[in-house]
Formats: C-alpha cells, structure tokens, sequence
C-alpha cells in the first residue's frame, strides 16, 4: 500500500532497490518496462488457461510467439487495466514480498499517460499510411506509392528548388509564355559550362561609360556600342571583334580605381552626351540597368545548398574566376553560379531585408498553383552598405543572421528578432505614403515570377495525382517596389524560431491541409489565406497547348507558346508555319478564282476583258475548307481534323487541278499548234493564265500535303513517348 500511494502521487523509485546490488536493480528495471509494454498490446482471446507453472518461486505466464499471454494481476491493476475474465490467471494465494513473487514496486508517473499512445501506435504499425509528409524528398520512393496515398514532395523538382536548375530552366521561358525572365530574376551563369563562363566574363566586365578617368571612356564608349548592337542582333554577319587581353586589363584597373578609390572621372561635354544616350539606349533594351549600381557586385553561390551556406559577395572579376577555379570538380559538376547582386535594393530603415513568400503546387498537369497571402520579412543584423561585402550585411537568412549582433545605433523601430510580418511592412507603407505598392506591385510581380518560374520546370518535374508540395520563395524588392526572385526552396522550414514564425508557418501547414484535404471533399470549402493564381486548362492531347487563369503579367492563354517546350515539340512548331504560308498562298488563288466567277456571271466587265470560268473551276471552290480544318487543327493539335484535312485537300483541291489540266488540254493544244485563241483575261489567253494557275496551285496543295504528313506523324511520335513516360 505504501508503493502504490507512493506511484499515485508521482514519486520516483530509489536509485536501487532496498537489498539488490544496482547491475540486479538495472535488470530488474528494464524486465519492468518489457512487461509493461506486452501489458499496453491488445491480447487475443483464448481458452481458459491452466494453473501457471512456477519456476524458482517466480509465476512464468505462457506465451504465445514470444509474447505472455496474460500479465500477473497486480501488473494489470498498477497500470489501470482490467483484464479480461477469459485471459486472467487462475488465482494464487496472496504472497508476503520476497517470497515466490516481487514485491510490486512504484512506477514512474511518467509512464501511464503514454499507454493510449502505445496502443495506437500497436494497432496502427501494419497500416500503410495515406498521408505523408516529410522533410527529406529522398524519404518516400513515389514510384512504390499506392494511388490514393498522398506525399508532400514530387520527383524531380530540383529543376527549379535549386540555384543551377533554376538559372538553366529559366532561359527556356520563351518558350512557354510570352514573357522575359530578366525582368523578375537577376542574370544568372553557370561557371561549369564554358559558353556560360565566357558570357558571365563579358557582361562582368563594366560598360558604364561616365565611370572612367579620361581616354578610356571612349573605349567604353566603343564598348557599349558593340553591345547594343548585339542587343538587336545587328551583328550576326559580322565577325566578333574582341580588343586585347592587355586593354581590357588596363580598362578593368581604370574601372576599379574610380568605383572602390574614390577616382574622379575626367570626360569632355561631348562624351558625356554621348554616355547619357547610350545609357537611355542601354535602358530600354535591359531591364535590369536599374537595379545594377555601379560597384559591379556579384553573388557567387553553390548550386545545390541552402541556408546561405558557402554563398559570398565579391567585386572584382578576378576574385571570382580564382574562387571558383579552387575546386575544378564543382565547377565542372555545375555546382558553382554566379548572379548578378541587386545593388539598388529597397530598404527599410537603411536596412535591406527579403521577403519569404510560400506557394503551392498541387498538381503538374494541369499545373495549378496556389499563392500564401501571408509571408515575412527577414532583416540582415548590420545597415546596408557596399563599402563591405560582408555576409551580415548582404544575406538576410535567418540561419545567418543568428549568429550576429544587432548592430548598435540600430533604428528602433527595427524588430529585434529580424522578422516582420507581410501586414507590419503594409503598415510601414502606408506610413511612408506607399500603401498601394504592395497589392498593385509587389504581390503581382511575385505572383507572375512564381507562375513563369513552374511554367519553365513543368515538363521536368515527374508528376503524381494526389501529391502536393510546399515551396518557399525568397524576393528582394528594387527602390521601384519592382520584385526580384532569388531562389525557390523546397521543403521550407517550419521552424519557430521567432513570434512571427511560429504563428505564420503554424498557419501555412493548416491551410495547407485544408487546400490537399478538405478540398477534396468539398471544392468550396475554406482555403484559409491560400488563393489559386494559376490553373491550366486540362487537355485530351498529349502533346497539346493549355492555357487558362493566370496571374497579372502571364497572358499566355493562347496555345502557340506551350508546345515548344521540347525539341520535338519545335519541329511541330516549324511544320504548322510552313502549313500556314501555305494555306495563305491558296487562299490567294482562291479569291482569285473567285472573283473571276463574280465578274463573269454578274457581267461587271465585258467576257472579252474577263472570259467565263472552266467549269473545274467550279469544284475547286471548295478547296477552302480543308484549309480550314486544316487551321483548327493547329491550336490544340487535333489529329482527327488535320486528317480530315489532307482527306478533303485530295477530294476538293488535287482531283479539280486534274480535272481542269484534262478539260483545258484541247485548247492549249490548239493554242500550241495554231497561234489561236478565243478567251481572254485582260488581253492574255485564258488557258495560259488558268494553266500557270494550275501549276501554282497544285505546287502548294502537294507541299500541303506533305508537310500536313510530317506534321501528323510527329504528333503520333510524341504521343507514344509520352505514353512510354
């Protein structure tokens, strides 16, 4: 009685047992919670048992595959369980302690809350689970996941989640929406690739021609007008000319000299004219001159790391170049890039901050991506400045940012733990008389970057019906409000590492749950602060277009954009603009014949200036409706029309040529042999006309035809290996 008022009121045992040396004691204590562990297992019902046999004055329970049948009774009632009537032991004369059976001795209070836990955890361990969500992608292999099981990741979503797929895939945007990756994403270079490199070396190299000291702005100058031209590919038959190693190198020391100096830029008035207006041209043709500055900053990162981790700011081309040269394997891996620092960033007190906005995917095709209205503000420990390009100043992880002090002086009004919430910067826009930039250009600028940055991946990323994932972007703002993204990172942390946090990333995961589970059950409940920015419109080819809602700044619902996404997908491209030349050159013939048949029979102008149509003339006139099935099957590739197509192309176009080449032989026999004719358009002999025509038409109609088969069969080729995928 005393034990088990002592267990009552949570009083732990003694080290060791009153009369057992501690290795008995430690024994005695693990056997302890082996029992108590069979005691929390549901028992199967069995027979009664027989009277237990006892060993060495200890009662030994049966067992059955390893597993006691029943525990003692005073085991069951210390852990607040009865045992069934069909399972408990035939009774036994009560012993004093310390003869044939333990002593019961107090348990941890500890122990008993966590029995329904145990018994859940014992019923359900041979149950698949139907909702998983994990932090590592390489935890679940999706391909041995049932159907109706659901996943937090998809495979191959590396393509966007890191710095060197983003930076490649995003050049390929063209391709999917008319839209222009440098308008939202800092140029970007693979140092690992040599055309990359040598381009990152060329627009390294400064070209802002009022920075340099006295006859170098000229070669500056002659520079920028190189470039130029470049930009609008006015030297593609010209030979590149590149000035000598020894030049640039003196041009570079005269540039460097005026930015981190202090050196005082000597240009006559007409130079200087002459650089503002390659300044304005330079202007309207990159997007990014604005957000450049003049200290020619460079952020080089590791490809395939988070947290800010091995990413450093450097200034100087050469400093770069040796950097990434210490280690040629990871160069040439591809793990190095090199991006272009946002010199001219927005900040807050004199404090540069990012912002990380979350976003969801549930589903790849179609793709349909859903916006967090919600999102923080992480500031950097140090005011900003270029003069030092150190990490506390630059990078505003908070996985960074923990290891420094806030620095002194620091504005007041700046959080101490480094986070703002989304609605405290709306508050600190509109004290500073901007409170319509956040929902009139930030919030549609991120929302457009997200959509181009997925749309750029989407063939890429293996998709899974009943998967979700939860990204993570991180924007820097430009003094114009104008979003830049940086990167995207899969399985963003949870972690509660400050107020705003905790009740932010709580928020996103319960949201989260209501758009992946809620949502299934009923399409218009509650999505919490998640809001659909995208979704494609679904497709029956699989080859085809889709277009459908998107996010301000993505009109691209027309479908020519999204099939050029591979390189079969190209050559579609270039077939259905040969077809289209095509189409339109027949349409011109059409209308020809078509006004001579008006003419003739409305009796405008007399039959000697225009004679009456032959009469294939009259059949041919329904040549133009293959060309048109033939361009309502472009939009959505639709095979049974393009077929239909080539079928009538035979039927109303080719036979009529053949016919008219027979009926109209007779007469230019007769024009061959005697110099004779009878009809006339416009003073020439009609059967010459008709007859060139003839040869005209059926020129294009053949090229039709063929170029519709190569169509179709490159339709059919990207189908079965879409199906083989």
């Amino acid at each position: 009685m005393r034990m088990e008022r002592a267990a009552e009121k949570g009083a732990l045992p003694p080290p060791f047992p009153e009369g057992l040396p501690a290795p008995t004691a430690a024994r005695r204590r693990r056997q302890d919670a082996k029992e108590d562990l069979h005691a929390a297992r549901p028992l199967p019902r069995d027979p009664e048992p027989a009277a237990s046999p006892r060993l060495g004055g200890e009662e030994v329970l049966p067992r059955v595959r390893g597993r006691a049948r029943a525990p003692a009774p005073s085991r069951c009632r210390r852990l607040g369980r009865e045992v069934p009537p069909c399972a408990a032991p035939s009774p036994q004369p009560s012993l004093p302690p310390g003869r044939g059976r333990r002593a019961p001795r107090p348990r941890r209070a500890a122990l008993t809350p966590d029995l329904p836990q145990m018994r859940k955890s014992h019923l359900l361990r041979n149950q698949p689970p139907y909702f998983i969500w994990t932090s590592r992608r390489d935890a679940v292999d999706c391909r041995r996941l049932r159907k109706d099981q659901v996943v937090n990741h998809y495979a191959k979503a590396g393509s966007f989640t890191t710095k060197a797929g983003l930076c490649l895939n995003l050049r390929n945007l063209h391709w999917f929406d008319q839209a222009d990756a440098d308008t939202f994403f800092p140029r970007c270079y693979r140092l690992g690739a040599a055309d990359e490199k040598q381009a990152f070396i060329a627009g390294a190299e400064p070209g802002r021609a009022p920075l340099l000291p006295g006859r170098l702005v000229e070669e500056a100058l002659r520079a920028c007008g190189e470039h130029l031209s470049s930009l609008r590919h006015q030297d593609i038959d010209k030979e590149p000319v590149s000035a000598p190693r020894a030049a640039w190198d003196r041009f570079l020391q005269g540039y460097y000299r005026v930015v981190h100096e202090g050196a005082v830029p000597e240009a006559s008035g007409v130079l200087l004219e002459r650089s503002r207006a390659v300044l304005r041209h330079l202007a309207a043709l990159l997007p990014q001159l604005d957000m450049e500055g003049d200290h020619d900053v460079w952020i080089v990162k590791p490809g395939a790391k988070s947290r800010g981790r091995g990413i450093v700011c450097l200034a100087r081309l050469e400093e770069v170049l040796r950097l990434v040269d210490r280690n040629p394997l990871l160069v040439k891996d591809g793990k190095w890039v090199v991006q272009k620092y946002i010199e001219r960033p927005l900040l807050i007190f004199g404090t540069k901050f990012d912002v990380r906005q979350w976003f969801l995917v549930t589903d790849w095709n179609p793709l349909t991506v859903w916006f967090y209205r919600d999102s923080y503000l992480r500031f950097s420990t140090q005011p900003f400045s270029l003069q030092s390009l150190d990490t506390a100043i630059h990078l505003c992880n908070n996985s960074i940012q923990k290891h420094y002090e806030n620095a002194r002086g620091r504005h007041p009004q700046l959080p101490a733990d480094n986070m703002w919430s989304s609605q405290q910067f709306q508050a600190y826009l509109e004290q500073q008389g901007q409170a319509r930039a956040w929902p009139d250009v930030m919030v549609p600028g991120m929302k457009a970057a997200i959509v181009h940055a997925v749309q750029a991946s989407q063939d890429l990323v293996q998709s899974r019906k009943g998967s979700f994932e939860l990204y993570g972007a991180d924007f820097v703002f430009g003094e114009d409000f104008q979003p830049w993204l940086l990167e995207i990172n899969a399985s963003p942390t949870m972690a509660a590492s400050t107020a705003v946090t905790s009740r932010l990333c709580a928020g996103v995961q319960r949201d989260t749950l209501r758009v992946v589970i809620d949502r299934k059950a009923d399409r218009n409940c509650p999505t919490g602060a998640f809001e659909l920015i995208y979704k494609q419109a679904a497709c029956a080819s699989a080859m085809a277009s889709r277009g459908g809602p998107r996010a301000t700044g993505t009109d691209g619902s027309d479908y020519q954009h999204r099939e050029r996404v591979a390189s079969h997908y190209q050559m579609s491209v270039a077939l259905k603009s040969e077809i289209k030349k095509l189409i339109y050159m027949h349409v011109a013939i059409w209308l020809l014949l078509l006004a001579q048949m008006c003419v003739g029979h409305l009796k405008l102008l007399p039959h000697d200036q225009v004679a009456m149509p032959y009469q294939w003339e009259y059949p041919y006139l329904l040549s133009i409706l293959p060309s048109l099935l033939g361009l309502l099957s472009f939009p959505r590739n639709n095979i049974s029309y393009l077929v239909l197509s080539m079928i009538s192309t035979g039927l109303f176009s080719v036979a009529p040529l053949i016919y008219g080449t027979m009926e109209m032989f007779p007469m230019a026999q007769q024009l061959y042999r005697h110099g004779k004719a009878y009809r006339f358009i416009f003073g020439f002999s009609a059967v010459s006309v008709m007859y060139l025509v003839v040869v005209v038409a059926a020129q294009v109609h053949g090229w039709q035809l063929y170029y519709s088969k190569k169509l179709l069969d490159s339709w059919f080729t990207s189908t079965q290996e879409k199906k083989k995928k």
